[in-house]
């Protein structure tokens, strides 16, 4: 096959060479990338050599091919004309008829009758997709801040491929009730932004304006923020009380924050012959002012509370009970400390 390719490619052909082939010569890349399936994203490329003697060499590389093509060119205005032999490895395929054409675009070379999927330029920047369309990155947009049109949520998306997002209490405030991090990656290509395993379309994607289709098919829109407009301060209040049940790891306590000044409080006690594990179930009102969180309990009880008083110290049933404790938020739980002293790590179920 060499012989083949390089008697084809002869030094008697180098007289249909014609107008200038330095401007051309030397090495030109270009990449074709799809969607498969069942593979996922793969690519192709094309490798072409112009040499300054009108010889050149092609070479095309996918997933499962690879050809070879030696060639004589020459230039005629804005049109490069290769003639030469090719081979096909998958095929086991050689002939000595191969053609191609390309179009001289500026710095770049566009294949017009074999290889018409790939954009060729000299530093490989350019990615296409079928029928030769331009990939255009645009992750240097995506990066940023980007507040939701009815300012309920600003997201974060970092250089590293990390992202924050807050959800704003009150909407368009400054401060947060709850805060999720994780990773996203963006592929040009489908035009996607994936975050955290949940695949988002991107409908839009200015410099200003984003629309992202969720998975739904709900779509939401987003201004450009500023780093300024992240917020800072965790609203305690707005975090505690949002439907969701407060508890340790192991469940042996509890919190529940109904609403703005509703609490119930659980706590998991000792095991008693047939009554098994007991449970103190306490219920009133709350109010919080800066580390401090105040309950007011009216109601407290426990099964077999009359025959088993004391097993809940600092507790009576029956009777009302104002308990302070010390709250610290982080970002994925919520910190109490009792009166007693004793540090309860509390997370959303």
């Amino acid at each position: 096959m060499s012989c083949l390719f390089f008697s084809s490619c002869s030094d008697d052909d180098a007289d249909i060479v014609g107008g200038s082939s330095q401007h051309i010569s030397g090495h030109w890349i270009g990449e074709y990338t799809y969607y498969n399936p069942v593979g996922g994203m793969k690519s192709q490329f094309l490798y072409v050599d112009f040499n300054e003697d009108g010889s050149g060499k092609l070479e095309y590389t996918g997933p499962v091919n690879y050809a070879v093509s030696y060639f004589s060119y020459s230039v005629s205005g804005s049109t490069i004309r290769c003639v030469g032999a090719h081979g096909n490895m998958a095929e086991g395929s050689v002939t000595t008829d191969f053609e191609m054409s390309l179009r001289i675009e500026g710095d770049r070379l566009i294949p017009l009758d074999k290889y018409s999927n790939f954009i060729l330029t000299r530093d490989g920047s350019v990615v296409t997709t079928e029928g030769g369309s331009e990939v255009v990155d645009q992750s240097n947009l995506l990066r940023g801040v980007w507040i939701m049109d009815d300012k309920t949520s600003l997201v974060e998306f970092k250089a590293d491929n990390s992202y924050t997002e807050y959800v704003l209490d009150p909407p368009g405030s400054k401060t947060y009730s709850s805060v999720t991090t994780g990773s996203y990656e963006y592929n040009a290509v489908k035009n996607w932004l994936t975050i955290n395993g949940a695949r988002f379309q991107i409908a839009q994607l200015y410099e200003q304006r984003m629309a992202l289709e969720a998975p739904s098919g709900v779509i939401l829109y987003y201004n450009k923020g500023a780093q300024t407009d992240v917020p800072v301060q965790n609203n305690i209040v707005g975090t505690l009380v949002s439907g969701r049940t407060w508890c340790t790891r192991n469940a042996a306590n509890v919190f529940v924050f109904n609403t703005l000044d509703d609490v119930i409080y659980m706590e998991n006690g000792p095991k008693v012959g047939s009554l098994g594990t007991v449970v103190l179930v306490a219920r009133g009102t709350f109010s919080i002012a800066g580390s401090k969180m105040t309950c007011r309990f009216y109601d407290v009880s426990w099964d077999a509370s009359s025959s088993y008083p004391n097993i809940f110290p600092g507790w009576t049933a029956g009777k009302s009970v104002t308990k302070t404790y010390t709250i610290e938020m982080s970002l994925n739980c919520f910190i109490v400390t009792d009166p007693a002293g004793k540090k309860m790590y509390m997370y959303a179920d």
